[in-house]
């Protein structure tokens, strides 16, 4: 499982993800590599993180981008690449007759599509096998796949859609590295993207989540300090 995250900030969206892919079941979870790819760039306008089932995710990134190519000249935008995304997802969900089973049973496969629509409008979309792929756009401007509990606390209480966005990556590697702090199934390093109307698509410096977490200490003891005093042990 992984942690993935997109927000909508001034002038784009940030996206954040970790690296680390698990195999074995959920009391058992055994760590098979911290180098996995979940962030990509597709053309300027947007980019795709993936959460969940990574062998299956990756095949249908892969279809999509190869149905996203004629369109490379332009740059897809953020609602073409949802569309493909979704369209793709069923597709091949039906020619490995992996459709078959009820949504509440099929495997977890998870998208955040993050970028600018048309008109240069930044916009994040949520798209889950257990919706059929059916693209969801958040109306809070953000979106969490994953293990979103940590996510959507942090957000429900600090984000901002006019946040600026060096401010916005940083609120989302910090969620990432606490969400790896907290569970073993997130690792490896933080990668992020930034999508804007300026800079086009931007991947960021890989970070440690360990190095990450141990950054965060003086922002969490400010915050027991100010609540109960004392300093995190």
């Amino acid at each position: 499982m992984s942690i993935g995250i997109a927000m909508v900030v001034q002038d784009g969206v940030v996206m954040a993800v970790d690296s680390r892919g698990t195999g074995g079941n959920y009391s058992q979870q055994t760590t098979i590599n911290d180098d996995t790819q979940k962030v990509f760039a597709f053309g300027s306008r947007c980019g795709i993180a993936l959460a969940g089932t990574l062998d299956l995710g990756t095949a249908i990134i892969r279809e999509a981008r190869a149905a996203l190519a004629p369109l490379d000249m332009r740059a897809p935008d953020v609602d073409e690449a949802a569309r493909v995304i979704s369209d793709v997802a069923r597709q091949f969900w039906e020619r490995n007759r992996l459709g078959q089973l009820p949504p509440d049973s099929r495997q977890a496969v998870l998208f955040l599509v993050g970028g600018l629509t048309a008109d240069g409008s930044p916009r994040v979309y949520v798209i889950i096998s257990q919706l059929n792929f059916t693209p969801q756009c958040p109306a809070e401007g953000y979106g969490v796949i994953g293990l979103p509990l940590f996510g959507m606390y942090w957000l429900n209480r600090v984000y901002s859609p006019g946040m600026d966005p060096e401010k916005g990556t940083s609120l989302a590697s910090f969620i990432v590295a606490e969400a790896a702090s907290q569970d073993g199934r997130i690792g490896g390093t933080i990668r992020t993207l930034a999508i804007s109307r300026t800079s086009g698509t931007l991947m960021g410096p890989h970070q440690s989540i360990p190095q990450a977490v141990d950054d965060n200490v003086g922002v969490l003891s400010g915050i027991r300090d100010a609540l109960v005093g004392g300093v995190l042990p």
